[in-house]
């Protein structure tokens, strides 16, 4: 594209230029694009494969490549700190997995995805448990890490010549469309039946269901945006599945689905499986695709026993019927499919698991094969022959690679090649990928090379192997990063830097007797479970046990990973200071959790539910002898156990005991908590909602009469006497306008209110605006448990119904914003938020810039 004629500037804006008509269909650009430039074009639009290979070969044709962003980060890094690359890439391999990221941080180039790590990792408070020393050398690394990626995408934005503003413009354009479509009557189809769908036949629960429903919604509202030519608005299936397909192969919703981790495309699959209530029938059952395109793969791949091309595997699976495609390039979807679990792919949401590796036949054709899958599936009969038995490349590696051989390298491939003709007179018979599996049968992989096997290495590789065999033989989950860990010293020596070189190294080694799956390893057949792992060591103890004790024995997994499935096992029950038993180990029988449902069957007669908290005194009122069994244990402990027994009876909801069937009202817990008291303090609050494992309903309490008279304390209304007609006569003073925001008024001013028998300040002032005010109301985010926000607003004030159209009128009352940013941060300083977060700030922004046009031209 950039050759003699269009080497300048002006050349270059014109060929932008034709790009740019052909992926406008014409609408914008120029229309002079060469035959080639639209060759180009059509092999870039129907066989994305391919046209990959062809860039990779004009890459290496053009010279060395630029430096990799792990390359740059070391330099940078030099300069920085004294750690060497070795303990940089250690440590953000630990970040890494401390934020359980599915690919490694290093290389990472999201700049808002490095920074959630980076805050994670400064916040985990159990990075210090699980990292012991390094964890303040981690938390380092990666804040060293987020600097570099920001001041590196700072520099390369600078970098980008004028000469690309043309396509910049393009692209700003398409990502500031307004919304402009109005698919309100699609919502509330979904609301009145795809929701209710999730609800009682997926038996979702409802905050599920109705973040699935806007899902669709948010999916619907990306097709109409970018002009496509469908909808999911429809009543058939077959058309939503082939949606499905058509997206799922454009990186444009690919990279959103992954930031919402698949919350669209699960989204989607409920959407198809909801219209298939109706229609599906016995012929027609396998349009729900039961297996994914991933298993798919596999299958036809086992089945073959062989490297297929893509074409093949497509073929393969329409002639076994094995999945419905619902597309016309049914060659795309499988490779958008598996593309994320193929080596050496640089898919954007790469699996931590490599399934599918790729390689060049002699005939220049590409084709796929299995990788770890116990069979070494290389290429044709004739080649697996040569790599598992031609024992002279070691030669080679030896004398011709002292710094080891690199793998998928063009240049590597060729001098191997010349080497083998040089050293043996005849020309090398296998070429391109099938070199590389010469080498790594003779050699071992580290970091991407191929280097000569050693017998330090061997020995320590054999012990590691026989390490997680013995434990596979009693539990089935072994993490990859505990045993890295553990023995990363040793693997140093040996220079295994990494936790995928070592991986590497240990599946070779274990000749399939186990496999690595989910960063794990497991043994083939059995299903890799961290709660049966658990379930035996808290079995074997046979009581209670904290889970200090259970990560001790399970040192092979995770701290907080155990800690997780503790949590969400409902037969591993907490009992208090993070100590857990099995249900079975409980002092208590079925036959005793029978009687405690008889006592709640009565119980319920004339009470509507019974908090966790108040079980115990209910167990001594009313089974005395049960309850003296039970003294040792807390209340959460034997909610827990009742749950566990009776839960088919009643209904456990956070710390709640209810009727089977009946609905708590948790906002009429906090109406009854602050009717009950005459005074209450915020700790007595939160204790209240931790009790009930809930978040503090604020509208709730101060319905139930709660007034806050300071930041600790609260009183009931009846002992508060407001002169609410003298009061209001001076806040009127205080706000002539429409709305005046809490903090506007000051301590000073606030002494010219009358009296109530407490001192005026802002909370105090928060709750009588909020519910005694006969002139104003309270226009709020959210209420706090610290801090006052919100303003007061005229109830004569049609204009400012809500906060929303607050935030809209003080933004076009305001002249010192531009951006949405500063506007967040006028809606901080004056009070009306305590954090520069706002859901709808984009839209009230472009509301008060409209407002502020219209005000000028009526001026």
């Amino acid at each position: 594209m950039i050759d003699e004629t269009y080497r300048n500037v002006n050349g270059m804006k014109m060929q932008f230029a034709n790009l740019q008509y052909l992926f406008t269909n014409g609408s914008k650009g120029l229309s002079g694009a060469s035959a080639l430039i639209r060759q180009m074009y059509e092999l870039y639009m129907t066989n994305p494969a391919e046209y990959q290979v062809i860039l990779e070969w004009a890459n290496r044709m053009t010279g060395t490549p630029p430096m990799s962003v792990e390359d740059a980060f070391f330099a940078y890094a030099k300069d920085k700190t004294p750690l060497p690359t070795q303990m940089l890439v250690e440590y953000l391999q630990k970040a890494a997995d401390y934020c359980h990221l599915k690919q490694p941080l290093l290389g990472m180039t999201d700049t808002k995805a490095v920074h959630k790590a980076q805050q994670k990792v400064v916040e985990g408070k159990l990075l210090r448990f699980r990292f012991r020393k390094d964890a303040q050398a981690i938390r380092k690394v990666a804040q060293l890490y987020y600097t570099f990626i920001r001041s590196y995408f700072k520099h390369e934005e600078n970098a980008i010549p004028k000469s690309v503003d043309l396509v910049k413009e393009f692209v700003v354009e398409q990502k500031t469309m307004e919304e402009k479509f109005d698919i309100s009557d699609f919502r509330c189809k979904l609301d009145k039946s795809y929701k209710p769908f999730l609800l009682s036949v997926k038996k979702l629960a409802a905050s599920t269901a109705a973040q699935y429903s806007q899902s669709i919604e948010a999916v619907e509202r990306f097709i109409r945006e970018r002009g496509l030519d469908c909808t999911l608005d429809t009543d058939d299936p077959d058309e939503v599945q082939r949606i499905y397909d058509v997206l799922m192969g454009r990186k444009d919703f690919a990279d959103w689905n992954n930031q919402r981790h698949h919350q669209y495309s699960a989204a989607l699959a409920q959407y198809v499986a909801y219209l298939h209530q109706d229609v599906v029938d016995a012929k027609d059952t396998g349009t729900l695709n039961a297996m994914t395109i991933k298993d798919v793969v596999i299958k036809v791949l086992r089945d073959a026993g062989k490297p297929l091309t893509m074409p093949e595997i497509v073929q393969r699976i329409e002639a076994g019927q094995l999945y419905k495609f619902h597309s016309s390039n049914p060659t795309q979807i499988v490779y958008q499919g598996i593309r994320r679990y193929c080596k050496g792919m640089k898919a954007p949401d790469h699996a931590p698991v490599d399934l599918f590796d790729r390689f060049t036949d002699e005939t220049g054709q590409i084709r796929y094969m299995l990788i770890y899958e116990g069979q070494e599936v290389t290429g044709s009969t004739q080649t697996q022959a040569i790599v598992s038995a031609d024992i002279r490349w070691l030669s080679i590696l030896q004398d011709s690679f002292p710094d080891g051989y690199i793998l998928n390298d063009f240049l590597g491939q060729f001098q191997a090649a010349a080497f083998w003709q040089e050293r043996y007179g005849e020309e090398c018979p296998i070429q391109g990928n099938a070199i590389d599996a010469a080498m790594k049968a003779v050699g071992v992989v580290r970091d991407g090379r191929v280097v000569m096997k050693s017998d330090e290495d061997k020995e320590l590789i054999s012990t590691i192997c026989a390490e997680i065999n013995d434990i596979l033989s009693y539990y089935t989950a072994v993490y990859r990063t505990c045993i890295y860990d553990r023995h990363r010293e040793q693997l140093a020596a040996c220079s295994i830097y990494t936790e995928l070189a070592m991986t590497q190294q240990i599946l070779y080694e274990a000749k399939d007797s186990f496999y690595s799956v989910n960063q794990t390893f497991a043994k083939r057949g059995q299903f890799a479970s961290v709660v049966q792992d658990v379930r035996k060591v808290l079995r074997n103890h046979g009581g209670p046990m904290p889970v200090s004790d259970i990560a001790n024995v399970l040192w092979f997994i995770p701290y907080d990973t155990i800690y997780h499935y503790l949590l969400i096992d409902d037969e591993s029950l907490n009992i208090g200071n993070s100590t857990w038993m099995l249900a079975e180990h409980f002092p208590l029988t079925r036959e005793d959790a029978g009687k405690i449902g008889d006592m709640l069957d009565e119980y319920f007669l004339t009470n509507d539910y019974v908090r966790a908290a108040d079980l115990i005194p209910l167990l001594k009122d009313r089974l005395p002898g049960m309850a003296d069994d039970l003294r040792e244990m807390n209340y959460m402990a034997i909610y827990n156990i009742v749950a566990y027994y009776l839960r088919d009876q009643f209904s456990f909801t956070k710390a709640i005991i209810s009727p089977k069937g009946s609905a708590v009202d948790f906002t009429g817990l906090f109406r009854s908590f602050a009717a009950e008291q005459n005074t209450f303090t915020l700790a007595d609050l939160n204790m209240f909602a931790s009790e009930l494992d809930l978040p503090i309903y604020w509208e709730s309490t101060y319905a139930g009469g709660a007034v806050r008279v300071s930041k600790t304390d609260f009183v009931n209304r009846r002992f508060i006497n407001f002169d609410v007609d003298a009061i209001d006569e001076v806040l009127q003073d205080f706000c002539p306008d429409d709305y005046l925001p809490l903090m506007a008024v000051s301590s000073a001013t606030m002494m010219h209110l009358p009296s109530c028998g407490y001192q005026w300040n802002g909370y105090l002032l928060q709750s009588y605006v909020f519910g005694f005010s006969k002139i104003f109301g309270l226009s709020y985010s959210s209420f706090g448990k610290t801090g006052y926000y919100g303003a007061m607003v005229r109830r004569s004030c049609k204009t400012i119904s809500n906060y929303g159209s607050l935030v809209e009128r003080v933004l076009t009352d305001d002249d010192t914003w531009e951006t949405a940013a500063d506007a967040l941060d006028v809606l901080v300083k004056n009070g009306y938020q305590a954090l520069r977060k706002y859901k709808g700030i984009d839209t009230a922004v472009a509301k008060a810039k409209q407002n502020k046009l219209s005000s000028d031209d009526r001026g």
